[in-house]
């Protein structure tokens, strides 16, 4: 049962509740050590299309092919959530802003490159990505640092989408 209210049934990852109660722990742990995590948000871009052409269920098979690629592309100590919808966090512990944004980068082109044919889709996905780090300013807390790399998130989606913003 704690499992089940800790996780996203679809995807496995960790749901929002899972992901901030473990993120606060890390930022916690990471503070206590000098250190710093950094939190990157993620989007699918124009989801919902996927949906109205194809249906929920290939939408579905959409975020369970995404939330694969994201566990591939991070390190066994980062924390990957499924936060809502098509909105993705990952908690890097102790991860300096260049190297949170080279993750993101990389998640970036892992999307973009993803064919879905597999799943029988003639489809290319986009993804929209914003990076903070525990140490910038107004970060005292997880939901500081959460609200500061979803605005980044949205600065990406204004600047075009397909890209990530790591600054303001």
């Amino acid at each position: 049962m704690t499992y089940q209210a800790r996780h996203d049934v679809l995807t496995g990852l960790t749901n929002r509740r899972g992901f901030e109660d473990e993120a606060n722990r890390m930022l916690t742990r990471q503070r206590k050590a000098g250190k710093a995590p950094a939190l990157i948000s993620i989007d699918l871009d124009h989801f919902k299309r996927v949906n109205d052409r194809f249906g929920h269920p290939a939408g579905d098979e959409v975020l369970v092919i995404f939330s694969a690629l994201l566990r591939a592309s991070v390190r066994p100590g980062d924390l990957v959530g499924r936060i809502g919808g098509e909105e993705f966090s990952i908690l890097l512990p102790s991860a300096s802003e260049s190297s949170a944004t080279a993750v993101g980068e990389r998640i970036r082109k892992r999307v973009a490159s993803t064919d879905f044919s597999a799943i029988d889709l003639d489809l290319q996905m986009t993804c929209s990505i914003g990076v903070a780090v525990g140490d910038e300013q107004d970060t005292d807390s997880m939901s500081d640092l959460m609200a500061l790399a979803d605005r980044r998130l949205y600065k990406a989606k204004q600047a075009g989408r397909n890209c990530v913003i790591d600054s303001d």
